[in-house]
């Protein structure tokens, strides 16, 4: 339960989110060394991983939205995790994050 302030902060949020998916960008861009780039580089190789290098690094742990748009959003994941997985070097923790951008950079605003 939201209470007080808080309250109408939420039901101002749920009202805003209906229609869209929320989703939270890093300061950090995609080409940028570490496991982000590793990761992209595993699950897309290097071509894909060049594609996206200049864009923030999009948090898979945070999506927040509207119901048909976030149903609509995990569906995209569930196809790309599942045909991601046929590529051996793309098995490891983590996974998920490479996924969750491209999914979200290959999807028009």
């Amino acid at each position: 339960l939201v209470s007080g302030a808080l309250g109408w902060k939420a039901r101002r949020f749920q009202a805003s989110a209906r229609d869209c998916t929320l989703l939270f960008a890093e300061d950090l861009r995609l080409g940028h060394r570490g496991m982000n780039r590793e990761w992209l580089q595993a699950c897309y190789g290097e071509r894909g991983a060049a594609r996206w290098a200049a864009r923030p690094i999009l948090c898979s742990g945070f999506t927040l939205g509207g119901v048909t748009p976030v149903l609509a959003y995990l569906q995209e994941m569930v196809s790309e995790i599942l045909r991601l997985q046929r590529n051996p070097k793309c098995r490891f923790l983590g996974m998920d994050q490479p996924a969750h951008n491209a999914v979200v950079y290959r999807t028009p605003p």
